[in-house]
């Protein structure tokens, strides 16, 4: 099975939040979504993948061998996207006007 070539950013974004918080429930809490949302999100990105990234067991979500090679390529996406983020957010063309800076009198 082939990889899709449109991934959503935000299924992206799930799946590493779930790696560093190691549940659900945390990664929940810190995107602001409900717990639910999660589980759906992860389960679209897997199917996308045709990967399991998660053995669900009743300790938690432990992450799958698969998504711990994922997820170093993962973190370079979020990498590229807070990038193009800032660049957007430079080049917007509303930003204009003075610039003052303080500095100490011997400078």
């Amino acid at each position: 099975m082939s990889v899709q070539s449109e991934l959503n950013w935000d299924n992206l974004r799930v799946f590493l939040a779930v790696m560093r918080a190691t549940s659900l429930r945390k990664a929940a809490e810190e995107l602001g979504v409900s717990h639910p949302t999660i589980r759906r999100r992860l389960e679209i990105l897997e199917g996308q993948l045709g990967l399991r990234l998660f053995d669900r067991r009743a300790d938690g979500f432990n992450a799958t061998p698969e998504a711990s090679e994922l997820f170093q390529k993962a973190e370079e996406v979020e990498t590229s996207v807070n990038a193009l983020i800032r660049c957007a957010n430079n080049a917007d063309p509303q930003l204009q006007g003075p610039i003052r800076v303080s500095a100490p009198g011997f400078l």
